[in-house]
């Protein structure tokens, strides 16, 4: 089942403007050397914000960001916390999930729907740990209403 990365407009507009103001600066340049550098930078850069996702079979978490990739066992992880850290990551928002695993560092992404990513992976892990921050609705089971006997 694959995620998009959820993405702020504000960070769109920083990554995007480089790239234009880097355009438009190269080709206002007589000679254009500067296109070497823009015109890589702007694959790059189409490349993370249209490829960023996160791919979730039986057994593993593949993450994706433009030519980068990394691939997770479900076994591995151990935990999954809410996180607004503002690292380099594959991930376009700072609404943020930190997946940690016992041999490496987090991997920190963005799913654009946290809450059907979180279900699905303690779908196929359920002993996976949850960290939410306070009055998050994640991973929450909504107790049943009871009617009222006349």
């Amino acid at each position: 089942m694959y995620f998009p990365s959820k993405r702020d407009a504000w960070l769109g507009v920083l990554l995007w403007g480089v790239v234009a103001n880097g355009l438009f600066f190269s080709l206002r340049d007589p000679e254009r050397t500067g296109l070497f550098i823009a015109i890589p930078l702007l694959i790059l850069v189409s490349w993370i914000w249209f490829s960023t996702g996160y791919t979730l079979t039986d057994d593993l978490l593949r993450v994706r960001c433009g030519p980068f990739q990394k691939t997770v066992r479900l076994e591995d992880i151990t935990r999954i916390r809410e996180s607004r850290k503002f690292l380099a990551s594959a991930a376009l928002s700072v609404d943020r999930l930190e997946i940690h695993t016992e041999v490496r560092y987090p991997y920190i992404i963005s799913p654009q729907d946290k809450e059907a990513f979180i279900n699905e992976i303690r779908s196929r892990q359920p002993d996976i740990r949850l960290e939410m921050k306070k009055g998050s609705k994640i991973g929450k089971t909504r107790p049943t209403k009871q009617k009222r006997r006349r």
